[in-house]
């Protein structure tokens, strides 16, 4: 398999995680650790978002066998950076603030140079 397909699952999985993760953490109850910790064993979500995360250490793993660390990192957040604020504010109608769209066009323009470099 190509080092770009494994980084493109890397950059689905790391999605994954962060939005299974966010749906665990608000049904947690936080009175105490025992609490917390028992929520997120009960928690489909958080299970979900632990499955993510070990994709996305595998699948990330494989991709910088192949391409360069700095390039792949550099993808792997801008993209995962940007399609979690379009995927928030079309699912979840977050605002997209003028701020924010700066911020991600400094993301895909900084990965572009790197990625170019």
């Amino acid at each position: 398999m190509s080092g770009w397909l494994f980084l493109g699952i890397a950059v689905i999985a790391n999605i994954i995680t962060n939005f299974s993760l966010r749906a665990a953490v608000r049904s947690l109850n936080l009175t105490s650790p025992y609490s917390i910790i028992l929520g997120l064993i009960q928690s489909p979500a958080a299970w979900i978002g632990g499955v993510g995360a070990v994709m996305l250490l595998i699948s990330f793993m494989a991709a910088i066998c192949v391409l360069s660390l700095s390039t792949s990192y550099a993808i792997l957040t801008a993209l995962a950076i940007c399609l979690i604020a379009i995927i928030e504010s079309a699912v979840f109608g977050e605002t997209v603030s003028a701020q924010k769209l700066a911020g991600l066009g400094l993301a895909i323009t900084g990965v572009a140079l790197v990625a170019t470099s």
